[in-house]
């Protein structure tokens, strides 16, 4: 389910992204069309077969193709939300029309300034935060003990054993007296890693592409009915009631996007909240 819901997000952001560099003048006299379709198509694919079909496989072109892949789906997060803001700010263009499309321009080279800055972040190894904690009433055995939390290592085809190794080397210099692993360890699902041992993987891993593909599918085939039937019952409401109707894509395209990132904002801030919490706290919250 989780990968249904980040492809329809990347699908999502992407289709905006793309449709409003298009309406760029840079972009649009300089760079044509079809390439910038084909290119929005290679780096969609690209996505697709890499959380469908090659989650858990090893090798350099595997770990090349998720490298590609989580890049984009960052670049495309980073890009989104500047231009969905200049958007907000003209209304889709409405006003301020002049300076609109320039205006998106900006927010791209800003997108795109966010993703260079976050890469170099993502490529620098993690730092230890040390935090003390004072308990009133512990026990003198227990004070100055140490204790590591350890979070989000997403060990897999993108971070392996020698960064792994650097991590434990990181750790065993606090000298910890207790090593709490938070969770997110690896990446891809343990179902695969259990068949891959009994020697069953390969079939799994077909079954759930193919119903993880039925799953967006029917996604994508419900929303496209839901906005079909809106365009219909609109048409029906003018003709019964004698009333002009027009019902506009730029319109139908924002409803689309702002519930997409209605859901995706509402299912980031939680996640962001309780990622800067201090693990102690956390554990002791009642």
């Amino acid at each position: 389910m989780f990968g249904i819901i980040i492809l329809s997000a990347v699908t999502v952001m992407q289709v905006y992204v793309f449709w409003r560099a298009g309406t760029v003048p840079f972009v649009k006299n300089h760079i044509p069309g079809k390439f910038l379709f084909l290119a929005g198509l290679l780096l969609w694919a690209c996505f697709f077969f890499t959380r469908i079909f090659d989650n858990n496989r090893t090798g350099h072109f595997s770990t090349i193709l998720e490298f590609i892949s989580m890049t984009w789906m960052a670049i495309l997060f980073l890009t989104f939300i500047p231009v969905l803001v200049i958007d907000l700010i003209t209304g889709f263009g409405c006003f301020f029309p002049r300076y609109a499309r320039s205006a998106r321009g900006l927010a791209l080279i800003a997108g795109l300034f966010l993703s260079a800055i976050a890469l170099i972040q993502g490529l620098r190894p993690p730092v230890v935060n040390n935090y003390e904690i004072f308990l009133s009433g512990l026990r003198d055995e227990l004070d100055g003990i140490t204790i590591v939390a350890i979070s989000d290592l997403h060990l897999g085809s993108l971070i392996g054993t020698e960064w792994l190794e650097a991590r434990i080397a990181q750790v065993s210099e606090q000298k910890p007296d207790i090593i709490i692993l938070l969770g997110d360890i690896s990446e891809g699902h343990g179902e695969a890693c259990q068949y891959r041992s009994n020697g069953g993987c390969q079939p799994m891993k077909i079954l759930r592409a193919i119903r993880t593909a039925l799953q967006a599918l029917i996604s994508l085939v419900v929303g496209g009915v839901g906005i079909l039937l809106g365009h219909g019952g609109s048409k029906l409401v003018g003709w019964l009631l004698h009333w002009p109707v027009e019902n506009s894509p730029t319109a139908i395209a924002a409803a689309v996007i702002v519930s997409a990132g209605v859901g995706i904002i509402f299912g980031y801030y939680p996640a962001w909240r309780a990622s800067r919490l201090d693990p102690i706290e956390a554990l002791r919250y009642e």
